[in-house]
């Protein structure tokens, strides 16, 4: 089973994925394009953790992980920033952060709302822009 960190902004997300030994297996970009991320993660085992921090796009990229057959971990950023204690903050630091905090078992998890939910959701802030 492997750990999976995601640091996702508007275009791209970052990813780091580690052997639960915290070893990293593999890091690089993911281009937001249609289905990127649920390819990306195909090659992984399923039931694999990725954490993904709560940021204004973690709906879809927690629909695609969920349709990868991947477990989502939606993260609390502020908190997250704390517990990691980083001074410089970049990309590959905050995805490795995710991963230690994973393994560790202290990742400040939020709510993730069912799927049916999230739809309404989305629906509505369409709606009010």
């Amino acid at each position: 089973m492997y750990i999976i960190g995601f640091d996702s902004h508007k275009r791209y997300t970052w990813v780091e994925v580690q052997d639960r030994g915290g070893r990293t297996v593999e890091e690089g970009r993911i281009e937001h394009n249609r289905g990127s991320i649920r390819e990306f993660l195909s090659r992984w085992p399923e039931g694999s953790n990725v954490a993904v921090e709560a940021s204004a796009n973690w709906y879809w990229i927690v629909d695609e992980i969920e349709e990868a057959g991947m477990v989502p971990h939606l993260v609390d950023p502020g908190k997250a920033e704390l517990m990691m204690g980083a001074v410089h903050k970049t990309d590959k630091l905050d995805a490795k952060g995710l991963n230690r905090l994973q393994r560790a078992g202290t990742l400040p998890e939020v709510w993730i709302p069912p799927r049916e939910i999230r739809d309404k959701r989305e629906l509505l802030r369409a709606r009010r822009h």
